[in-house]
């Protein structure tokens, strides 16, 4: 973890253990993380809140991926808003003998719950969000990408919950010097196994209007764990490719926390 992560961590401990009564007069946190369905609920008003990817690794074929510390920083601008900083701090990728790393591409983004947010059986938002091409060489995408992500969580009966997501991207093609649409939806099913360990199953479909382009397919599972509840989480997991077109496996740790 680098020493900002660290400490920003042991801050929300203390105002944790120091006074917990703003905390239970908040709504729950809920995170973008660890499973690709994003959520429909916003951070409330005031506050601010970093999800890290702090450590993942990929395979694919012949190629090897590594990432560390890529941070979205969120803060609350109304009670059913607010505005998300995605920054990859560093990205490796070798293909062969090919190596590239280096800072990644940023992506700003905007959630707008419309229903849900403080309490009922179903919630549902809207997430537009534009990519920055900032990234090193053979890192960045070379070109401006968005697009936009429709979030949608149930209850159901017991310790489960449902999350659906369909969302769709403008991706730019630097060969072509043009953009393709992306078509990706996702299910996840999520189980309450203790009142601070969780358990994710999801399935996520990637389809492009590209000719000659494959559906990827990935089956995703990981566990979450809330030491210090709506203060801090941690997270672990695996992304299993479905088919030859999609990435073989991804290995990932990660860290949520707000104030």
């Amino acid at each position: 973890m680098t020493p900002l992560f660290l400490s920003l961590i042991a801050g929300a401990a203390l105002s944790a253990s120091a006074d917990t009564e703003p905390v239970v007069a908040q709504r729950e946190m809920s995170t973008d993380r660890p499973d690709s369905t994003e959520s429909p609920t916003t951070v409330p008003a005031g506050m601010v809140q970093i999800e890290a990817e702090l450590a993942a690794w990929g395979r694919d074929d012949d190629t090897r991926s590594w990432t560390f510390g890529e941070f979205n920083f969120k803060y609350g601008v109304t009670d059913n808003v607010d505005v998300q900083l995605v920054i990859p701090v560093w990205q490796r990728i070798r293909e062969g003998d090919a190596v590239a790393d280096g800072f990644g591409d940023i992506t700003v983004r905007t959630k707008i719950n419309l229903w849900g947010n403080d309490g009922g059986d179903t919630a549902f938002g809207i997430m537009p969000f534009i990519t920055l091409p900032t990234g090193a060489d053979g890192i960045t995408a070379d070109g401006v990408e968005g697009g936009f992500i429709l979030p949608f969580s149930m209850d159901l009966p017991g310790p489960f919950g449902l999350g659906l997501m369909t969302e769709l991207d403008a991706v730019y093609d630097d060969d072509r010097d043009d953009y393709d649409l992306e078509w990706l939806n996702s299910v996840v099913l999520g189980i309450e196994l203790t009142e601070k360990v969780g358990a994710f199953f999801e399935l996520v479909s990637i389809s492009s209007f590209a000719s000659g382009a494959d559906w990827e397919g990935y089956g995703n599972a990981g566990f979450t764990w809330q030491p210090l509840p709506n203060r801090l989480q941690f997270d672990t997991g695996v992304r299993l490719g479905l088919n030859e077109a999609a990435e073989d496996l991804v290995l990932f740790v990660g860290c949520s926390t707000r104030f």
